[in-house]
């Protein structure tokens, strides 16, 4: 199938993947945000079933997957203080996909807008206990950590 995702694709250029643990990866954007990346598989997974896999959405009590574009405005806005969300809570993960950096771009796309039915940017999915409770798009800060029902 043209344009199909391969396993071991570069996911982005503007993420610098550290490991922090055998198990763990983090990523640093633009040497400021520490968020959590997805792996290919984790990708893959979800452009396959429409969904991400138990161990992203439960990989805490709480996620939020962060999908966005590098050039958006609104994301900007948004980056300029989801930075304080990472490590403000044990039970919290956040996750960034950097989608059109990714060489399935198109397929990740697909699965984003026809699937999900969201063509906006950023895209943000709230997990609690491994279920889909919420979706977004751009949002203040505080609508962000409410959503999370995290306080600030």
């Amino acid at each position: 199938m043209p344009g199909i995702y391969r396993p071991g694709a570069e996911l982005s250029k503007h993420c610098v993947a550290q490991v922090s643990s055998f198990l763990h990866y983090r990523v640093k954007y633009n040497g400021m945000m520490k968020a959590k990346s997805l792996t290919d598989e984790q990708l893959l997974h979800a452009i396959r079933t429409g969904e991400f896999g138990s161990d992203v959405m439960a990989s805490r009590k709480k996620v939020a997957v962060v999908m966005t574009q590098d050039w958006c405005s609104d994301w900007r806005s948004m980056e300029s203080w989801l930075c304080d969300a990472v490590g403000c809570s044990e039970d919290l993960d956040i996750y960034l996909v950097v989608y059109n950096k990714l060489s399935c771009f198109q397929d990740f796309l697909r699965l984003k807008e026809n699937q999900w039915r969201n063509d906006q940017i950023p895209y943000v999915r709230y997990y609690e206990n491994g279920k889909l409770v919420r979706v977004s798009n751009a949002v203040p800060r505080e609508a962000f950590f409410s959503f999370l029902g995290i306080s600030i």
